[in-house]
């Protein structure tokens, strides 16, 4: 079970692989709808397999 785990491990290592990340910072808010609408301007910016990074917090509403 671990040779395998291994073997696949080492199989994505030399692969070219390639991770687009997408960092969407933006100043929170108490007012979720418009967290949720900073949030819908970002995913409009992506691209269908980035990977997208929000602000801590930001679904639950909360600015610390």
């Amino acid at each position: 079970m671990i040779e395998k785990r291994i073997s696949q491990y080492n199989k994505l290592l030399e692969e070219n692989v390639e991770v687009s990340i997408l960092v969407g910072q933006f100043p929170i808010s108490f007012d979720s709808t418009e967290n949720i609408n900073s949030i819908v301007t970002i995913l409009g910016k992506s691209k269908m397999d980035d990977l997208v990074v929000l602000p801590e917090g930001v679904l639950q509403s909360i600015s610390i």
